[in-house]
């Protein structure tokens, strides 16, 4: 079986974890970056709607409403994707908390494409000796 190392010092971890590249791995990978880009997405669409609709207080409550659940429901995917293939012990995974809603969409991003490949190169010393 094939393993990627996964830089983790953005959460303080100094080595290094090895994440099997197995089928399970490769689609939770598969569904982390397909939900980063629907967020994009989701985004660009209120943009574009936001200067051309005109909405009453209701409405925009309603909206204001499942605009926070969506993005509750995102941070919550991503937290638990990273939470399961990093396999990370209770310790870690508060550090998750220090991370703003950005920077855990570019480690989730960073991770998943460790894992499926796309970013082959293994973390330097460089690396590691830099996000510590």
């Amino acid at each position: 079986m094939n393993y990627a190392k996964v830089d983790v010092t953005r959460i303080g971890i100094k080595e290094p974890i090895s994440v099997p590249q197995t089928k399970g791995n490769f689609r939770r990978c598969l569904v982390a970056l397909r939900d980063l880009a629907q967020t994009d997405v989701d985004q660009i669409k209120r943009d574009h709607e936001s200067n051309s609709i005109e909405v009453d207080d209701d409405s925009f409550a309603i909206s204001m409403l499942d605009e926070f659940q969506k993005q509750l429901d995102h941070l919550d995917n991503m937290s638990d994707f990273i939470i399961k293939i990093l396999h990370l012990k209770k310790k870690d995974v508060e550090k998750l908390d220090d991370l703003s809603a950005d920077e855990m969409g570019e480690f989730v991003g960073e991770i998943a494409s460790t894992v499926i490949g796309i970013n082959s190169q293994e973390p330097t010393e460089a690396d590691l000796k830099s996000n510590a």
